[in-house]
C-alpha cells in the first residue's frame, strides 16, 4: 500500500498565502486612513521618524543629508507621499518611490538636470482692494496638496518648493470675501487684493485645537482691537478715543480723571507701555486726562496685551498697547475732517505715484479761540489787571512709505503733541463778595 502525504504541502501554500496578505497588508496600510502633521521648525530628523511612525511607510536616508536640517509644514490628508513632500519641502531633497511602502530621500541634485529646476516658490502679499493695508493672518491654502501657510505683519506669504505649474490657491480672512485663484512659481510675487463682506451668523459654535506652530498660536492676554469697529461706535464730546473703548472691558478702568492712566487688574497706571509704531508716549492723555492721544482714525492695527506679553516688550509689568499707524495707501487721495465739542481734526492720505504713500493728521482744541486768552479785570479803585485763562492741545500724526519693490517697505513715522497752559488769576480776599475776580496782589498763576 501506497501512502501519501499532503501535509507539508498544504502548509507551505498556506505559509506563502499568508506572507503575501502580511506584505500587502503592509504595503496598503498607508494609504486610505487620514494623516495630520504639524510642524514649525522642528528638526527634519524627528519629522520624519514621526512620518514613518503614522504611516507605517518606510523612508530610506543617509543621517549626514538631513543632519540640521528643519522642517515646517502643516499637512491634513490620506495621501503619504504628499505628506512626505510636504515635510522635506523647504530641505531641498528630492523623493524616490520604490514601493508602495518605500521611500528614499536623495538630494535634489542628484536627480538629475531634468528636475533640478522643477520646483520653486509661490510668494506674495495679500492686501485691502479698498485701502491698500497689508493683511496680517490671511490664510493661504493651496488646494491640490492641501497644505498651505499666513501672512506675516506686512502681509506676505511663501509657499516653498512647489512643483512648476498652475496650482489652485484659496485666500481667506475674516471680514473678506473669499478669494480662488490660479497661481504659478514666479521669481516676482504675487499681489491679491481682497474686497470686504459683512458675514451674517446664525448659531456660533467654537472649537479648540492645539496647534504647534508659534505663528499661528493664540498669546495669552492679546485683545486686537479692529479699527473698523472703532470707527463705527458712537463718538463722545471728545471724539472717537481707543481708550474709552477699553474703558469698556473686563479688568480695565480709568485711574482718575485728575491723574490719567488706565488701571489693568489693579496695577498702577505707571505700569503700562504705550506705543506708536514702536517708539513709547509717556503721557498718552489730553485736556487733564479727559482724551487721549491715540486718534482711532490714524491706526491700521491696535493691539492691547493685559497680563502677559511677548518678551520682546520690556519695561512694564502689567499691560502693553501697541498702535501702528496707517501707510495712507489708497487708490483715490482721501480727506477726512471733523468738529465736535472739544476739538477739530483732519486727516489726509493719497499715493504718490506708484511706489509711495502719505497719511498725515491733526487735531487741535479751539476753546481758546472762543473765549480768547487774555481778559482784562479792574475795579471801583480803577486798578488794572489781567485775567488770562489760555489753554490748548494739539497732535500731528504722519506717515511716509516707500515701497521700491515687492520685497521691501521703507516707513517714516512722526508724532508730536503739546498742552499748553497759561492760567493766571487774581483773587481779592476783601469781604465783598460781588466779585472775587479783580485786580489783587494775591494770584494763582500756572
Amino acid at each position: 500500500m501506497r501512502r501519501f502525504r499532503c501535509q507539508p504541502v498544504l502548509q507551505k501554500r498556506v505559509y506563502l498565502v499568508l506572507l503575501v496578505l502580511i506584505i500587502c497588508s503592509k504595503g496598503m496600510s498607508a494609504w486610505g486612513q487620514d494623516y495630520r502633521f504639524r510642524f514649525d521648525d522642528e528638526p527634519l530628523f524627528d519629522a520624519v521618524e514621526e512620518f514613518k511612525r503614522q504611516t507605517s511607510v518606510d523612508v530610506v536616508y543617509s543621517p549626514e543629508l538631513i543632519y540640521d536640517l528643519r522642517s515646517s509644514c502643516i499637512y491634513d490628508g490620506s495621501d503619504p507621499l504628499s505628506a512626505l513632500e510636504c515635510i522635506v519641502r523647504s530641505a531641498l531633497l528630492e523623493i524616490r518611490i520604490l514601493g508602495d511602502a518605500q521611500f528614499i530621500l536623495v538630494p535634489a541634485r542628484a536627480v538629475g538636470n531634468n528636475n533640478g529646476g522643477s520646483r520653486g516658490t509661490i510668494s506674495g502679499y495679500i492686501l485691502d482692494a479698498e485701502t491698500g493695508e497689508s493683511l496680517h493672518g490671511a490664510n493661504i491654502t493651496l488646494l491640490g496638496l492641501r497644505a498651505g501657510t499666513a501672512t506675516n505683519q506686512a502681509g506676505y506669504f511663501a509657499l516653498p518648493s512647489i512643483s512648476r505649474g498652475a496650482h489652485r490657491i484659496r485666500v481667506s480672512y475674516v471680514g473678506y470675501v473669499l478669494q480662488d485663484t490660479t497661481l504659478s512659481v514666479s521669481v516676482n510675487p504675487h499681489v491679491l487684493r481682497l474686497q470686504t463682506s459683512a458675514i451674517t451668523l446664525q448659531d456660533v459654535v467654537v472649537e479648540h485645537e492645539y496647534i504647534g506652530r508659534a505663528d499661528l498660536a493664540v498669546i495669552p492676554g492679546l485683545i486686537s482691537i479692529p479699527v473698523r469697529r472703532l470707527e463705527r461706535l458712537p463718538a463722545s464730546f471728545g471724539g472717537r478715543d481707543v481708550f474709552e473703548v477699553l474703558g469698556w472691558m473686563a479688568g480695565i478702568q480709568r485711574a482718575g480723571e485728575a491723574t490719567g492712566g488706565l488701571v489693568v487688574r489693579g496695577s498702577g497706571p505707571d505700569q503700562n507701555l504705550y506705543l506708536v509704531d514702536g517708539a513709547p508716549v509717556y503721557h498718552p492723555w489730553h485736556a487733564f486726562s479727559l482724551i487721549s492721544t491715540f486718534q482711532t482714525e490714524t491706526f491700521k492695527d491696535l493691539k492691547f496685551y493685559r497680563g502677559a506679553f511677548p518678551a520682546e516688550y520690556g519695561g512694564r509689568l502689567s499691560a502693553v498697547l501697541d498702535a501702528e499707524m496707517r501707510d495712507g495707501q489708497n487708490a483715490e487721495p482721501r480727506l477726512l475732517a471733523s468738529i465736535n465739542a472739544l476739538n477739530a481734526r483732519f486727516l489726509i492720505e493719497s499715493t504718490i505715484g506708484s511706489k509711495s504713500s502719505f497719511m498725515l493728521a491733526g487735531r487741535r482744541s479751539y476753546i481758546d479761540k472762543l473765549i480768547g486768552r487774555r481778559h482784562p479785570v479792574s475795579d471801583d479803585s480803577g486798578r488794572r489787571d489781567t485775567l488770562r485763562t489760555g489753554y490748548y492741545f494739539y497732535d500731528w500724526s504722519s506717515k511716509f512709505t516707500f515701497s521700491p519693490n515687492s520685497n521691501s517697505r521703507v516707513s517714516v513715522s512722526y508724532y508730536s503733541g503739546r498742552d499748553d497752559l497759561d492760567l493766571r488769576l487774581p483773587f481779592d480776599l476783601s469781604l465783598d463778595f460781588s466779585s472775587w475776580l479783580r485786580p489783587a496782589d494775591l494770584f494763582f498763576e500756572v
